[in-house]
């Protein structure tokens, strides 16, 4: 098999082929993979939290039972706020019973909300609401003030039924979760206003995604120029299996959505192997498709990797994760922009608040070095090789269906040639040739819309940060 860093006739990224000298990232201490993984499983599922609160109202209802066991008769002439159990009965009745409406109505409200935002956005900012943590903790307390009064009022009734005028605790215990609950609502119903607003959630896309590409990028310190390694024919092929860890996430198939760097050289270098992974980072694998490649570094006796310990180190889900595919985060704003830009939504104004954030993200990356998909270890030794997306294909991605969708806005194409004139006064001469061919496809989508009306083309292609005010 050829290598992909030896030929670029094998299909895979033949843009992409590095030289015969080029810069490895160098590796000098595990990342925590880990912690992004928990904090993504936290982050991702939406029951997590809930089921918290939950068990938290359990606990609390056993705690005030034993409180209200162990506070006298004679207290309640002491402790205004303390009632008798009948009483608490009733008020924990009518609790329970009024929550349970109005979980019903709150979040069917909820998901009224994200069934516009999607329509009138994209169904990929979906996943800012699924990750929002006030949501959670909304229906998690929710749920807690319904629970809670239920299990109270088990052993409540216990109580009157042997005849003991016992006082309890349990109604201003109620009454405070009752009080959360109002106050929770309110951040939950200012969460959802804040949400339908076009601009949060191009804000909250962005920000992730801002972070991504710094990550992706490191500066110029954590990088080396190392020899290009010739691979020849790989020494071990590792296929995809479901569920070799219970810690990292194991579809039968679907999206690549994270390797672990760190492991993957430091299995290399106890093996003194290069290691190659095949798919790039939010690329779809099935169970069976070759995920890594194995090659020896040394004089060709190295032993061969655990597939375990390597299918260890990816993650594997149903749809595509930010935290290291920072395309995906692009991908999602420039969907959100054609959807704009579509004439059953009609918004130019919401395309050109995306440009603003895309222009942030070329501007940054034009400034800082592109990964080579290329690792080394702390000697200096390349250990890893990845498949990596290139600045034109960043720049392709951004602009394209933007350009295309758009052409006919005059907002869209100003704010358009406005970018593509502000990066190319910043951007290094070697990565300028995409955005000057990307100005030769706006001037010629312009013409293509506007036709012989040669005055609005040339109003169109007026360079305006602000599109057209």
């Amino acid at each position: 098999m050829t290598s992909r860093y030896e030929s670029n006739n094998d299909g895979r990224d033949a843009g992409s082929v590095p030289p015969a000298s080029i810069r490895a990232q160098v590796v000098t201490k595990r990342p925590l993979l880990a912690v992004v993984r928990l904090r993504e499983r936290f982050y991702g599922n939406f029951w997590l939290l809930p089921v918290v609160f939950l068990v938290g109202a359990l606990v609390l209802a056993v705690i005030t039972r034993a409180v209200d066991e162990a506070l006298p008769p004679t207290l309640a002439h002491a402790a205004p706020w303390i009632v008798s159990a009948k009483d608490a009965s009733t008020v924990l009745s009518t609790l329970a019973t009024a929550m349970l409406t109005f979980l019903g109505v709150v979040f069917s409200i909820g998901l009224v909300a994200l069934q516009l935002a999607s329509q009138q956005f994209s169904p990929r900012v979906l996943r800012t609401y699924v990750r929002s943590t006030t949501i959670k903790v909304a229906l998690g307390t929710f749920i807690a003030t319904f629970i809670y009064p239920l299990f109270s009022l088990g052993y409540l009734q216990e109580l009157m039924r042997g005849g003991r005028t016992i006082t309890t605790v349990a109604v201003a215990v109620a009454m405070l979760l009752a009080l959360a609950s109002i106050a929770v609502f309110i951040a939950y119903v200012t969460l959802t206003i804040r949400g339908m607003r076009i601009a949060y959630a191009i804000s909250t896309v962005a920000i992730e995604t801002r972070a991504a590409l710094r990550r992706m990028s490191p500066a110029d310190e954590h990088y080396v120029d190392v020899e290009l390694p010739r691979l020849g024919t790989p020494a071990q092929i590792v296929t995809y299996r479901k569920g070799p860890s219970p810690f990292a996430l194991h579809a039968a198939q679907g999206v690549l959505q994270a390797v672990d760097i760190g492991v993957c050289v430091q299995l290399a270098r106890e093996r003194d192997c290069i290691v190659r992974l095949l798919p790039q980072v939010g690329q779809y694998v099935a169970s069976g498709e070759p995920l890594f490649e194995v090659f020896s570094a040394g004089d060709g006796t190295a032993r061969p990797l655990s597939e375990r310990a390597l299918l260890r180190t990816v993650d594997v889900g149903p749809e595509r994760a930010v935290h290291q595919d920072a395309f995906y985060g692009i991908r999602a704003l420039v969907d959100v922009a054609a959807q704009a830009l579509s004439p059953a939504v009609n918004a130019p104004t919401s395309a050109v608040q995306v440009l603003d954030r895309l222009q942030d993200f070329l501007r940054l990356m034009a400034a800082r070095p592109w990964p080579s998909g290329i690792y080394a270890d702390q000697t200096g030794r390349v250990r890893l090789l990845i498949p990596v997306r290139s600045w034109d294909q960043l720049v392709d991605l951004a602009l394209t269906e933007i350009t295309e969708f758009g052409a006919g806005s005059p907002q869209v194409t100003r704010r358009l040639a406005d970018l593509l004139d502000t990066l190319l006064l910043i951007v290094p001469a070697e990565r300028k040739a995409v955005l000057v061919r990307h100005k030769g496809l706006l001037a010629e989508a312009v013409a293509l819309r506007f036709g012989p009306s040669r005055a609005l083309a040339e109003v169109a292609l007026q360079a305006d940060p602000r599109g057209l005010g």
